[in-house]
C-alpha cells in the first residue's frame, strides 16, 4: 500500500494495528491562530486530517506543535472528520 500511495503508512498500521491506544489531537485556538499536535500515539505517528476551522482544509499534525494561521473569515468552530478514528482535547491555557 505504502509503493502504491507513494506515502511512508508504516506509523500509521502501527499506530492502529499493534498498538490499542486511540490517538488524541490536542489543539488550542486563540483568536485566529489555531494550534494542534498529537499525543498517546507511537513515536513517529503522522496521519493527515480533514478539519474545519474557518474553511474545511487538510492538516499534517505530528507530535510537535504546529500552528496554522487564518485570517478572520469565517467562525472560530473547530472540528474534524468524523471519517477519522482519533479522539481530541481542546487545551485551553
Amino acid at each position: 500500500m505504502s509503493a502504491t500511495a507513494k506515502v511512508d503508512l508504516s506509523k500509521v498500521f502501527d499506530q492502529y494495528l499493534r498498538n490499542t491506544e486511540i490517538p488524541v489531537l490536542e489543539y488550542k485556538i486563540d483568536g485566529y491562530k489555531l494550534s494542534y499536535r498529537y499525543t498517546n500515539c507511537v513515536k513517529g505517528f503522522s496521519l493527515p486530517l480533514k478539519i474545519h476551522f474557518k474553511t474545511d482544509q487538510w492538516i499534517k499534525p505530528t507530535e510537535d506543535w504546529k500552528t496554522l494561521n487564518l485570517y478572520p473569515e469565517g467562525d472560530n468552530k473547530f472540528s474534524v472528520d468524523p471519517n477519522f478514528y482519533i479522539k481530541t482535547k481542546k487545551i485551553t491555557d
